[in-house]
């Protein structure tokens, strides 16, 4: 009955008889994952939403710089000038920072 429950989305299973703060605490820790998961969903939807502000171009800047690679790298995989790749990153972290001082 235990595993059947767990599987069914139970986060925890309680032997009857039980003592109240062994519910209690159980209540506690559920409640403590919940509010993780939401503060958790609420920092992914924020990184979608700033992820959408970028160009395409910087999109592609960004996943470059997220990859480890250095400007001039950058430029000689994407085609473009070191100073291109300079004012694209400007832009990401102009961007970044206007999102995080609007959160």
């Amino acid at each position: 009955m235990a595993v059947r429950g767990i599987k069914s989305g139970a986060t925890d299973f309680l032997s009857k008889p039980y003592k109240d703060t062994v519910l209690l605490n159980a209540i506690a820790d559920l409640l403590e994952k919940w509010i993780n998961n939401q503060e958790s969903q609420e920092k992914k939807k924020q990184a979608t939403d700033y992820y959408a502000t970028l160009s395409q171009r910087e999109k592609e800047v960004m996943e470059c710089i997220i990859s480890g690679l250095m400007n001039k790298q950058i430029a000689d995989r994407l085609g473009v000038s070191l100073i291109t790749v300079k004012i694209h990153r400007a832009h990401i972290m102009k961007k970044c920072m206007h999102n995080l001082w609007q959160i």
